[in-house]
């Protein structure tokens, strides 16, 4: 089965899983062994950016896009981030 995950329950899943609600850990945990399909927004993947660049998570936007460019069962809404490959995005650096 496919699902569309929101920023929240991708920032939990890697940061807290346990702050996660059962269902959505399931479904979460059945992507990594094939049985679902975890597709990302490109909104929320600029969510997760931002909060990352501001300090408010323990991790980076890459570490997200690794993820998805290593694993067939995660992937963007689209299969790419405006025709580049997710392993070619990197993280903006701060404003001046």
């Amino acid at each position: 089965m496919e699902y569309v995950a929101d920023t929240i329950a991708i920032t939990r899943f890697i940061s807290h899983p346990n702050r996660l609600g059962k269902r959505a850990l399931e479904i979460l945990r059945d992507a990594d062994t094939g049985n679902s399909k975890i597709i990302l927004s490109i909104i929320s993947l600029a969510e997760i950016m931002y909060l990352s660049e501001r300090g408010r998570l323990k991790f980076k936007l890459k570490n997200v896009l690794e993820k998805v460019d290593n694993h067939e069962h995660f992937e963007t809404a689209n299969g790419d981030l405006g025709g580049l490959p997710p392993r070619r995005i990197v993280d903006m650096p701060k404003a001046c």
